[in-house]
């Protein structure tokens, strides 16, 4: 893979577009900081060191053309309990396409990957936090109110574990058979 200053044109051609799924603990050097500069184009507040927000995750969706990286999401396989209902999830962190490629459904595609991933898989859900849920509730996500628990991590400390509603940022999209109830979630570590 090139190395992180390429240059992005959008072209409408995508026949040199292709998504992989990488594991974190594979992911080289120059692959990490081609994500780093994608997240820092993509989320200006980014921390500009490091490829992950508060914890490295257990895998990626990455999006190249040819060998730019163009599009990214975060992806964490974790067990929550839903009220008494223990659930497979997968957390979504960090959807981003380069600005040059926007609005031409990648984010979409990134999260059909990821559903049909889970749902080849068994998972009963996915969930992700945002302040703009327009791409989400396109996607088939929902909004929900439940109180949540989850571990709050900042500059590679543990500071404790939190309790409280995310006020209409936390969106679900169900892929199995279990239903959706009230109760609270326990993340059962961070939040993606």
């Amino acid at each position: 893979m090139g190395l992180t200053t390429l240059n992005y044109r959008a072209t409408k051609d995508y026949k040199f577009m292709h998504f992989e799924r990488r594991e974190e603990f594979s992911i080289s050097s120059i692959v990490n900081a081609n994500i780093q500069v994608l997240l820092q184009a993509c989320f200006p507040d980014y921390p500009s060191h490091q490829s992950y927000f508060k914890q490295v995750p257990h895998s990626r969706i990455l999006v190249w053309e040819k060998e730019t990286l163009i599009g990214h999401a975060s992806l964490e396989y974790r067990k929550i309990k839903v009220g008494e209902t223990i659930m497979k999830a997968f957390l979504i962190g960090d959807i981003c396409v380069h600005p040059t490629f926007q609005h031409q459904h990648i984010a979409s595609k990134i999260i059909e990957q990821i559903e049909t991933l889970g749902k080849e898989n068994g998972l009963d859900l996915m969930i992700v936090t945002v302040s703009d849920t327009a791409l989400y509730k396109k996607n088939g996500f929902v909004v929900v109110d439940n109180i949540c628990r989850w571990v709050m991590l900042q500059n590679h400390s543990t500071l404790g574990v939190i309790e409280r509603n995310l006020n209409n940022s936390l969106m679900v999209k169900m892929l199995g058979q279990t239903s959706w109830n009230e109760g609270t979630i326990d993340f059962m570590g961070y939040i993606v």
